[in-house]
């Protein structure tokens, strides 16, 4: 995939106040709830993506 390529045009230099406000050595974790039954597609496109930003494997889990 050309995921660097992606994401150097979408994300250019970067977000000022991100830059400002957020020291770079920090994580996060996200979560997706749903309460109603759905059909999610896209997650191998997602995890290629954290991937490529940090090496560290995300994790990605659904149940």
């Amino acid at each position: 995939m050309q995921i660097g390529e992606f994401l150097a045009e979408d994300i250019g230099r970067g977000d000022l106040t991100t830059k400002a406000c957020v020291e770079e050595d920090v994580s996060g974790m996200g979560k997706f709830l749903a309460k109603e039954n759905l059909v999610v597609c896209g997650l191998a496109v997602a995890e290629a993506v954290f991937l490529h930003l940090d090496d560290d494997s995300p994790e990605i889990e659904t149940i």
